[in-house]
């Protein structure tokens, strides 16, 4: 590069420097100008606004007799009309609802005793029956919890290898396996 560039380089950087410092200017001149315009017009509403609203609220004092009066008849005339709709409804349910009401009461007893019913069918026949054998296991089991907590604990280890199928010969009295 030679030096003859890198001067005409400089120069324009330099004038490049100087729009940006020109547009920063301008630019703070104009927000000045918006922020101004803004604040006017802020005040413009504001203004306008306030008289807005006495001139509304002058106009409405003078007629609000005659809207509370409007208001009034319309609520009463209204209320008239709900009032002989619902009677209207209100007779067709309670002469619909009078059959219904008369049923419920059989309906739900009906139904109780249904399901009594179908409850004792279902414990009958899925209860095993009492035969022989479950009355022998029962009392040999009343009888083991009454003699269980006196056995010492090799006596009752030697039961549960018995019950557990470990041990298959009983020991007798005098140690000899029967």
């Amino acid at each position: 590069m030679t030096e003859e560039n890198k001067n005409e380089l400089l120069a324009q950087i330099t004038a490049l420097r100087e729009d940006i410092k020109e547009l920063r200017i301008d630019m703070d001149e104009h927000k000045k100008i918006g922020a101004a315009i803004y604040q006017k017009i802020q005040k413009f509403v504001e203004t306008a606004g306030e008289s807005t609203n006495k001139v509304v609220a002058t106009a409405l004092r003078g007629i609000q007799p005659e809207i509370q009066k409007a208001v009034n008849e319309g609520m009463m005339d209204a209320a008239e009309h709900f009032g002989a709709v619902a009677e209207k409804v209100g007779d067709k349910h309670n002469q619909e609802m009078t059959g219904l009401w008369r049923l419920l009461p059989m309906a739900s007893a009906l139904i109780c005793l249904l399901a009594s019913l179908a409850g004792g069918v279902i414990v009958y026949f899925l209860m095993p029956k009492m035969d022989s054998d479950i009355a022998v296991r029962l009392q040999t089991g009343a009888f083991f919890e009454s003699v269980w907590p006196k056995l010492n604990k090799s006596e009752q280890d030697k039961l549960m290898a018995i019950a557990e199928g470990k041990e298959t010969e009983v020991p007798n009295k005098k140690g000899k396996k029967l």
